[in-house]
Formats: C-alpha cells, structure tokens, sequence
C-alpha cells in the first residue's frame, strides 16, 4: 500500500507458504506530500476574492491567495463562473465552460457577462433548459441587470423545443452588446412578464420551428401573459426570424425593431 499525505502505507511483506497470510509487512510512513487539486474561487470578503487549493487526498487547504475584485473575475470553469455571478460580481471567461445546469441570476445585482471569445454551452437532452435564466420575484422587484459583451458564443443543446439561449422574466433587464447565441429549440432569447432585453447587436439563430405552427421564434415574448415581456432590438443578424415581422398564430406583437431602424434580407438571414 502506498502511503500518501496523510496516510500510511505498508510494504508488500511476505506469504505464509501454508495460509497465504502476509507476514513481515513494515508500515512506511505518511509522505506529508499533498497531490494539490486545481485552484478555485471563494468569496469571502465584500470586494476580495481567493484561489484555494485543496488537497485532492486529504481534502485540507494547501495554498491560498487573495485579490481584489476590480472590474470582473477571470473564470474558466463552470463553478467559479457560479461563484462569482452569484456573489454579485461580474466575470471575464478564460476557457470554454460547458454546463450541467442553467445560471440563474435573481435578486438585486447589477453584473456584466464577458465572454471574452469563449463559449458557454448548455446541454439538456430532452428536457426543457436554458443557458441564462435571469428573474426578480412576483412583484418584479429584486431582478437583476445583465450585460452581455466580449463577442463569444452561448449555444442551449436539447432535443425539444423549449431550450433557450436567455430566459429572462419577473422583471429582469439583460442587455446584450455582442455575441453569437444559438438554440436547437424554437426560440434563443426570451422575455416574459415585466422582464426587458435590449440586443444591440450580435447573431441570433433558433434551429428548430415550433411544433404547432412551423415557425421560428428566435426573439420571443410570452403573449399568453398579461404582463408582457420587452425586446428592444438595436441591431444584430437574425436566422428565419424577421424582427419588424413578428406574429404568433397570426397575431402580430409589438414591434420589437427600434424607432427609425428597419430590417434586409439575405438569404434566410434578417440584418438590422
């Protein structure tokens, strides 16, 4: 048995030649050598932020740094994105972070999303899930403020219709300045009751048409609700979705295009 940082070992030893019982077996002492883990990120104190490492053995603390917040916090993982966002603080990725849930920012925050050219992706099978689900309480009070920037990509996976890039609601305001965001639902970026998205620019596709009426809804609101939601759109490429053309069942929604601005077509792609 070999000894590690905190436990010890043996060695190999000999067989009875009758019972096959280890004899002459000598105790090697522990190494006190710690196999330290990846560091990760706590927050403990209001502005400061640590990376801690851990023993992957023992599970004792090994090293630890402390730093100060200022602008964002880089991330490469999907705990310490976590982490930081849900402490209040905003984040700048260094990797590539694929998901096993959603981020769901809620309360009274006001936090900025750079992607930094990295992508963020969410898969869910054939569940219903999104990337980002963004919400206040019932009285759209307590909602957070997000901002998207950095020009990378935030791609939901699924093989229903109801995945979604950005799920915001219950008064949340999620502005985006950038990126690619790609659905394989019917719709990429969502709002609902009270909530507000404002898309300045960025590239939009939602890659499977709605079961019931064979369209695509990229940009959506939930006109089921009395309190709709808000998509004001700046900018941006948007595919088989027109957003100075939307309609559900043949109903059409409130303009989504900002004043004065209008959309061209190119293919199966929108340009505003």
């Amino acid at each position: 048995i070999d000894p590690t940082c905190g436990v010890a070992g043996r060695t190999e030893g000999k067989k009875c030649s009758r019972c096959e019982y280890k004899i002459d077996s000598e105790v090697i002492l522990a190494t006190g050598e710690h196999n330290e883990g990846k560091a990760v990120i706590e927050i403990k104190v209001q502005g400061e932020y640590d990376k801690v490492v851990y023993c992957t053995v023992c599970n004792n603390e090994t090293s630890r740094n402390t730093f100060d917040i200022g602008e964002n916090v880089e991330v490469s993982n999907e705990a310490d994105l976590k982490t930081v966002l849900y402490a209040g603080y905003s984040v700048k990725l260094t990797a590539d972070i694929n998901l096993t849930s959603n981020i769901e920012l809620v309360g009274d925050i006001e936090v900025t999303i750079n992607l930094n050219g990295q992508t963020i992706t969410a898969n869910y099978g054939t569940g219903v899930g999104d990337v980002l689900w963004a919400h206040g309480d019932e009285n759209n009070e307590n909602a957070p403020t997000i901002t998207i920037t950095g020009n990378g990509t935030m791609i939901a996976n699924g093989n229903g219709t109801y995945v979604e890039v950005i799920s915001a609601i219950d008064g949340a305001n999620v502005t985006i300045e950038n990126g690619t965001f790609v659905s394989t639902g019917c719709t990429a970026i969502y709002a609902t009751r009270g909530a507000v998205i404002t898309i300045n620019g960025g590239h939009y596709d939602a890659q499977t048409p709605y079961e019931k009426d064979n369209r695509y809804y990229t940009l959506d609101i939930n006109e089921g609700e009395s309190n709709l939601g808000v998509i004001v759109v700046n900018g941006g490429t948007y595919v088989n979705f027109d957003p100075a053309n939307h309609t559900t069942d043949g109903t059409a929604l409130p303009d989504m295009l900002a004043e004065g601005l209008h959309t061209t077509k190119s293919g199966n792609v929108y340009t505003v």
